[in-house]
């Protein structure tokens, strides 16, 4: 698959998962790491209903949200830790998530095959910046390749591996190593659903003192002047 000639940078100090906007009010999506993974267990519809003042929609595999009631990042966050205590998770404003699905994956126009496009979702601020892109295993046996990082999402490509003996290396697994911070990966087609649950934006309405009511007694219109003298 054809990559970026030029090497990717990433930014000096990129922008920690809930430090952006984070009083500003916007629906967002939430990315939980290992929900339903290692004996923790937890239903979902019981869990959506105890969010229910923030319409929260769950999408595809266990772990993946529209939080669909215009809300602070900051509240969010806070209603979420409640109920998962000590269970990491990302949280991308709907902005944030339109940006990255409307650039499109990068470094190849369409998908190998065997390939598939993965975002991994930074829960904290990294504390390492590597160079990108890179590939575990080097050579030409790679499974995960790491493209770009755009804020708290690093984009990739995951090929299944040629020989089921070799150990499988996950997307999560080399983002984790590489930038130091609690991740959690979804495939690109789960980003999509992501986006969809939220629906169309609701359509805000205007104050009373925006709308230009006439007074009752105000004319209708001009009347027709009398052409007898």
């Amino acid at each position: 698959m054809p990559t970026r000639s030029r090497t990717h940078r990433t930014t000096e100090e990129p922008p920690g998962p809930s430090s952006a906007g984070e009083g500003a009010v916007r629906r967002h999506a939430v990315f939980v790491r290992g929900l339903n993974v290692g004996g923790r267990t937890v239903r979902m519809d019981p869990f959506v209903r105890s969010l229910a003042p923030l319409a929260v929609a769950s999408v595809g595999a266990a772990g993946s949200f529209a939080v669909r009631t215009a809300s602070a990042r900051s509240t969010i966050a806070e209603a979420f830790a409640r109920a998962l205590p000590s269970i990491p998770f990302a949280i991308l404003s709907e902005d944030e998530l339109a940006a990255i699905l409307e650039s499109g994956p990068v470094g190849a126009s369409s998908p190998e095959p065997e390939t598939r496009w993965s975002a991994s979702l930074l829960a904290s601020r990294p504390t390492k910046a590597p160079r990108l892109p890179l590939e575990r295993p080097e050579g030409a046996s790679w499974q995960t390749r790491l493209l770009e990082q755009r804020g708290s999402a690093v984009l990739g490509v995951y090929r299944r591996r040629a020989d089921p003996k070799e150990r499988l290396v996950y997307p999560n697994e080399v983002v984790e190593r590489e930038f130091g911070s609690p991740a959690t990966t979804r495939w690109w087609e789960t980003l999509l659903a992501v986006r969809d649950a939220f629906g169309p934006a609701p359509v805000p309405r205007r104050p009373p003192s925006a709308l230009t009511v006439p007074p009752a007694d105000a004319p209708r219109g001009r009347r027709r002047r009398s052409s007898s003298s």
